[in-house]
């Protein structure tokens, strides 16, 4: 039986890749931090977690050779699905010898956005104009350029960021105004890499590089699939809808694409033409696109499989499991060549809140009971604090409806959103976070420390609540 390092993968509430993993036999070590979710031990015993830190190569490479001395084990094959871990595993399946990714390759991907831009640019593929900038003095110089002198939208954009966090759309009337709008833009986006949503916020080194992108206007799509000894096999087109500017966060994915035939083979054809000019071979892929007028624009090319739900969504609607697939090229095995066929339309949709305070109730969550066509990811639970960061409020519900038709799922949409309600309410002492910035500035530094940094004052406000 093969053992295979699966290296921490980031999220927090998904355990298809685990399921997968396991239905395959194989004996699964894991590289983690020690604080895990719970249900990791479901699939794994705890003798085969290597606790580190999966974001720093050095200790990331010592901790998994040192567990190999001291327990005399010998890994076959090594894998992440998690964007903020690929360049870390590159390096350490490197160092093991084991097959994966060079991790070259992996930095002129969306690992590292500025220098995927930067290799796609050298290359001539089709992308927004942009331009890289590390301070507010030096975005505001070259925003000038990008915007047409202040004419045209641009959006500015971490360079290492997952989930859209960071990326903010920014225009405005006028030098004064625009200039205004990227000052509280950027605000907000560094309020965004610093909320700790994901674990992975904690270790951004590079949180102060952005680049600045013209805006460019059309539908979103992704194109999903593997690359196999240099074969393509492309999965599924998919429709994204994104929230309302100034934030770009991903709240509806429908599968399939209405799109047309004419309209997905041209967006084949384009990732097709990054996937050879990038480089990348055994591996999952994740390539976003805008489509305007006929034209397809690069936005983002992720060498790993999507994220999220989807692949739960490319196994309903086409019953098809990537994950699977993906294993299986890792191992070395072919991969089946037979064309899929639509089972169901897939719509998956995160509802976010809308104001701030604490959760008193969540009613109508017994539809995904009921119906079987329904499937609850998450909720957010009563009792919840709910604070913005930057704009962004956590999702009240992230779900899946499945159905026979485009109809069918219209009306499974719109029942979730008349059944479901959420009472939110605002107490006196929780308006303590609207002073947070305020008493900042009027603390000496070590009580700064005790109350913000440990926590306290979110401990003393959950204590009245």
């Amino acid at each position: 039986m093969s053992n295979f390092l699966l290296v921490n993968w980031g999220t927090k509430d998904k355990q298809y890749t685990f399921k997968t993993l396991e239905k395959k036999k194989l004996n699964i070590f894991l590289a983690t931090s020690k604080d895990h979710p719970s249900w990791v031990l479901d699939y794994i015993p705890k003798e085969r977690l290597i606790y580190t830190n999966t974001y720093e190569s050095d200790k990331l490479v010592v901790d998994v050779v040192n567990f190999m001395t001291e327990h005399q084990v010998k890994f076959d094959h090594i894998a992440t699905f998690f964007e903020m871990n690929m360049l870390q595993t590159a390096r350490l399946a490197r160092y093991l010898n084991l097959s994966f990714l060079e991790s070259e390759v992996v930095m002129r991907t969306s690992a590292n956005k500025y220098l995927m831009r930067n290799f796609c640019r050298r290359n001539k593929i089709v992308q927004p104009n942009y331009a890289l900038f590390r301070s507010e003095k030096e975005g505001l110089e070259v925003m000038s350029k990008l915007s047409k002198n202040y004419t045209r939208s641009v959006v500015i954009k971490p360079v290492v960021s997952g989930h859209s966090y960071g990326v903010l759309k920014i225009s405005g009337k006028g030098k004064k105004r625009y200039e205004a709008s990227f000052k509280q833009k950027l605000k907000f986006a560094h309020q965004q890499l610093n909320s700790n949503f994901d674990e992975w916020m904690k270790y951004n080194r590079f949180s102060q590089y952005f680049l600045i992108e013209e805006f460019v206007s059309g539908e979103m799509v992704s194109v999903d699939g593997l690359v196999v000894n240099n074969k393509i096999h492309f999965s599924s087109v998919t429709d994204f809808k994104i929230s309302q500017p100034p934030l770009f966060l991903q709240i509806e994915t429908y599968i399939p694409s209405h799109l047309s035939n004419d309209s997905k083979k041209s967006i084949k054809k384009e990732a097709e033409k990054i996937i050879k000019t990038l480089g990348v071979d055994t591996v999952g892929f994740h390539c976003e696109f805008k489509v305007f007028k006929g034209e397809v624009f690069l936005i983002e090319f992720a060498a790993r499989l999507p994220g999220g739900q989807m692949l739960e969504a490319y196994k309903q609607a086409y019953d098809i499991d990537l994950a699977d697939l993906y294993l299986d090229c890792l191992m070395g095995k072919k991969l089946p060549t037979n064309k899929y066929s639509i089972k169901k339309y897939v719509l998956q949709e995160s509802i976010p809140l809308s104001h701030e305070g604490k959760v008193k109730s969540v009613k109508g969550l017994n539809i995904f009971s009921r119906d079987k066509n329904l499937l609850l990811f998450s909720s957010v639970p009563v009792g919840k604090l709910i604070k913005k960061y930057g704009e962004i409020f956590e999702p009240l519900l992230y779900y899946q409806a499945k159905a026979t038709s485009k109809q069918e799922l219209k009306q499974l949409q719109e029942m979730v959103k008349k059944k479901v309600k959420v009472e939110i309410v605002q107490s006196k002492i929780y308006r303590i976070y609207d002073l947070r910035d305020v008493l900042k500035k009027m603390m000496p530094a070590f009580l700064r420390k005790i109350l913000f940094n440990k926590g306290y004052l979110k401990r003393i406000v959950n204590f009245f609540e």
